[in-house]
């Protein structure tokens, strides 16, 4: 069997046994000071099939949609707080909300390489 590396956060104040898995895949079980450590492993131990379950999920860790670095082509629409606006070239340094919104707003894009 494969053992489980875990971190045990104790509070004075809580009073239930829980167990999060943090979106790196790291396990946090937080308890109360009281509980003891043989308790602690027991719940992890009971609950074990069902960690497994959530750091092997495929959705909650799927790889970005954009990974960074991502390089930019005019042209191409993007979300922004909320709407989608048009990327223009770094020359051109303008980008055009969606239809939604009839006038022109800057919105500077960095060229890569590009000195300020």
């Amino acid at each position: 069997m494969r053992e489980l590396e875990y971190k045990i956060v104790r509070s004075p104040r809580r009073k239930t046994l829980t167990i999060s898995v943090e979106r790196d895949r790291s396990i946090v079980v937080h308890a109360p000071e009281t509980a003891s450590d043989e308790t602690v492993h027991k719940v992890v131990a009971a609950k074990r099939q069902w960690i497994f379950g959530k750091i092997h999920h495929a959705q909650k860790y799927q790889a970005l949609a954009h990974p960074p670095g991502k390089e930019v082509v005019s042209g191409e629409s993007a979300p922004y707080l909320g709407w989608i606006i048009e990327l223009r070239s770094p020359k051109q340094r303008v980008a055009r909300l969606s239809s939604r919104v009839a006038s022109w707003y800057p919105f500077l894009i960095k060229a890569s390489g590009a000195k300020h």
